[in-house]
């Protein structure tokens, strides 16, 4: 079917199979194509193309079929949508919802995926290298924005942005992953392949089990030489691997929140479960403002990994006392300053074994890390991992670059912690996930109940 500028549509009931829907709206006129909150239209294999439409309120019930934002395809958006599988076996990969483009000269661009549920795709807790992921903006497009959506129980990532297989333009770029939560999955939350500009804000990762995957069971994977790939301000907790990054340049893990990461099989080793930061094959990035509590190991970075800075981050109640808050298998470009450590800091450096702060200062590192102190969470039993006033990690930390790298690349400043209280509060930065204070500017829930066309 196609549709003309400005037009339309409430579908009800359902199933409709194998259709696809042309919309030529425009900025001032979009095309709406839509059922309703209380009676959802089911679909099996949804194709939708063109230009400025609004796709919402409609329902997927087949884990072998979904939508897909084909091309061409300019300026859409699903939103409000539901994708509930049967939860069994699926031998074939795919995905709930899917967009690409045409080729290297042909892309999609401007797509939103907003307020959607996937679910129960497949079986996630099987083991087979089929993967049914939630959301994949697979190849050919660029400027794609996913917020506020819930993933979980799919046999493969939450989001998975690319391909192992593509190449140089073919790569998707310009991506925006916001508030996902994502839970009990059979890979990762979000698995980045290639592309560059991708940014992974305020997500909740938790519950991931790699007994079940043949991948690392990670919140956020890097892989295929990404560019430019920022991880903000997420909580991670009770997975194999907070997050990891094998193969890029420019990657940044800045303000996140990782508990309970455990299962490590080997306290020395720079690869298996248990770490909350694990860097390898990289060049150029940063591990700063993080807090990393009640994990196996804190921060690897091995040797084919060049130029990383980790800096303010709070390493608490280390799960495993001969593991490493810091482990660098090679020392040559990597730095470590202002670290605050609740129970005698852990280093493995190039060959050598350090234990105390004082100790690692001796190698010319961690210059302004304060003595080892409890950091004074404001209730870590709680999950409350924000600081008290008393803290020794208020006020003792550094102003990072990484901040300004990210104000002059895309006129947007991250300096603020997780709960969007702006940095620094006093008289320097705090160390860890959270600024104490209150001179936050909270930016404003969406409205939730806007109609149109009624």
């Amino acid at each position: 079917a196609m549709f003309a500028a400005g037009a339309y549509v409430e579908v009800h009931g359902g199933p409709y199979t194998n259709v696809t829907i042309t919309a030529n709206g425009t900025a001032t006129q979009p095309v709406w194509f839509r059922g309703t909150a209380a009676n959802k239209p089911t679909f099996r294999n949804l194709s939708m193309k063109g230009s400025y439409a609004i796709f919402e309120y409609l329902n997927f019930d087949r884990q072998s079929s979904g939508a897909s934002f084909d091309y061409p395809s300019a300026y859409m958006t699903l939103r409000y949508s539901t994708f509930t599988g049967e939860g069994t076996y699926v031998a074939g990969n795919g995905s709930a919802f899917g967009c690409s483009g045409n080729n290297s000269s042909q892309h999609n661009h401007h797509i939103l995926f907003y307020s959607n549920t996937i679910s129960n795709i497949g079986q996630w807790n099987y083991n087979t290298t089929f993967d049914m992921h939630g959301i994949k903006p697979r190849n050919d497009v660029d400027y794609v924005w996913i917020l506020d959506c819930n993933i979980y129980r799919t046999q493969g990532d939450s989001v998975q942005t690319g391909e192992a297989t593509l190449t140089g333009q073919d790569y998707p770029n310009k991506i925006y992953i916001g508030r996902l939560r994502s839970y009990e999955e059979k890979e990762n939350c979000v698995d980045i392949k290639g592309g560059t500009d991708i940014v992974v804000s305020e997500i909740e990762c938790s519950d991931l089990n790699n007994n079940y995957s043949d991948d690392e069971g990670g919140g956020v994977v890097i892989h295929n030489n990404a560019s430019w790939v920022w991880v903000l301000n997420s909580l991670f907790y009770r997975n194999w691997i907070g997050a990891l990054n094998t193969d890029g340049s420019n990657i940044y893990y800045i303000g996140n929140l990782v508990r309970d990461i455990t299962g490590s099989t080997s306290p020395t080793s720079y690869y298996g479960s248990g770490v909350a930061f694990h860097i390898r094959g990289s060049t150029t990035g940063a591990v700063t403002n993080n807090t990393i509590d009640n994990c196996d190991k804190g921060i690897q970075v091995t040797a084919s990994a060049s130029s990383i800075r980790i800096s303010n981050n709070i390493f608490a109640s280390r799960s495993s006392a001969t593991a490493y808050d810091v482990m660098a298998e090679s020392t040559t470009g990597v730095t470590v300053d202002y670290v605050l450590q609740d129970m005698g800091l852990r280093v493995y450096w190039g060959v050598a074994t350090f234990t105390t702060v004082a100790g690692f200062k001796a190698t010319g590192q961690c210059a302004h890390c304060p003595l080892e102190a409890g950091p004074m969470f404001l209730n870590e039993a709680a999950d409350d991992f924000r600081i008290q006033s008393n803290s020794p990690a208020k006020d003792i930390g550094g102003s990072e670059s990484v901040y300004t790298t990210f104000f002059n690349r895309y006129g947007i400043s991250i300096a603020s912690d997780r709960e969007r209280i702006t940095r620094p509060q006093g008289v320097a930065w705090d160390i860890g996930a959270y600024e104490y204070g209150t001179g936050s500017v909270l930016i404003p829930n969406p409205p939730s109940s806007v109609r149109c066309c009624d």
